[in-house]
């Protein structure tokens, strides 16, 4: 009964926290991405291959990567601005879906839009198999593209009261931005991933410093070269590469989320279990967090299970 009058008090605090949209500035940085999701119906098995023979049925098309994020923050602050390397095409077509109080500021480059295609079996959700275009985006951004976007926010970081960086391993994965935007480490929010293009390539640790840090298990595994040992005491032996952060988030899925908070660690289990679709949730978890950190209504363990529960109910969407 006691923990259910708290989680009542805890939605009036929440509930009171959305009346008014916050008026902070904020930036987003990171790889806009097209999820498109293809809905087949299994056939049978192939007579002359060893595959599966589906049938198509429907296609849609979500928002993904940094973009998810933007639409979902655009609903806490009452403006967001985000910078886009990228095509007239592509942002033509991202303007469309993106909510109106989201200001985009282009570097225009001949670079296209990465889109994650997956192919699922529209009976059962379950995914079949991925396939990516434009995944080598980074490569082909020139250097001169790099140093613009370097100019441009060299000159205007500093006018933002929170910056975050979704770090995919893309175009946005260049050790000039990294240096820069730990210069104003105290309002920089990370999430840096690791996905099958990077894998092992792409890790939080590059960040030596900033606000809040917000990573998954397999990523602190990697970071720490320990592959066995249970999570807590990965995280309790290598609190040296978190020195220099004040908010470490190291989420385990549908089991919850280790805090790192001034030498203490916590742990928070999740409120919602089921789940339909995972992907993207570790971004809601974050941009929830960040948002609420600009609330003094909520304590540390408040703000994780209020991001529990937007990442929860993401994770019961399908895209």
């Amino acid at each position: 009964l006691f923990a259910k009058e708290k989680n009542y008090l805890l939605g009036l605090k929440f509930k009171d926290f959305i009346k008014e949209k916050i008026n902070e500035k904020i930036l987003i940085i990171g790889d806009p991405i097209i999820d498109i999701l293809r809905f087949v119906k299994p056939s049978g098995k192939s007579n002359k291959n060893n595959i599966i023979a589906t049938r198509f049925i429907k296609e849609e098309e979500n928002l993904g990567g940094a973009l998810l994020s933007l639409n979902f923050l655009s609903q806490f602050f009452k403006n967001i601005d985000y910078y886009f390397i990228g095509n007239k095409n592509d942002l033509n077509y991202i303007k469309k879906y993106l909510n109106k109080n989201i200001s985009i500021k282009i570097i225009p480059s001949e670079n296209k839009i990465i889109k994650k295609i997956r192919y699922i079996n529209d009976y059962s959700l379950d995914k079949f198999f991925q396939v990516n275009e434009n995944e080598n985006a980074n490569i082909n951004v020139p250097q001169k593209i790099k140093e613009k976007l370097l100019g441009v926010l060299k000159k205007n970081l500093y006018k933002y009261n929170q910056i975050i960086i979704f770090d995919y391993g893309y175009n946005y994965n260049f050790k000039k931005l990294n240096l820069l935007l730990q210069k104003y480490s105290n309002k920089l929010v990370v999430n840096c991933q690791s996905n099958s293009f990077n894998f092992g390539f792409n890790l939080a640790s590059k960040y030596k410093k900033s606000l809040i840090l917000s990573l998954d298990e397999n990523e602190m595994r990697l970071m720490s070269q320990d592959m066995h040992s249970p999570l807590e005491n990965v995280i309790k032996k290598n609190t040296h590469i978190f020195k220099r952060t004040k908010i470490v988030l190291i989420t385990q899925g549908r089991k919850g989320c280790f805090i790192l908070n001034k030498n203490k660690l916590y742990f928070i289990p999740t409120i919602i279990k089921q789940n339909i679709d995972t992907t993207g949730c570790g971004d809601i978890f974050l941009s929830t967090f960040s948002a609420l950190n600009f609330s003094q209504k909520f304590n540390l363990k408040e703000k994780v299970i209020v991001s529990h529960v937007a990442a929860g109910i993401h994770a019961n969407e399908l895209g």
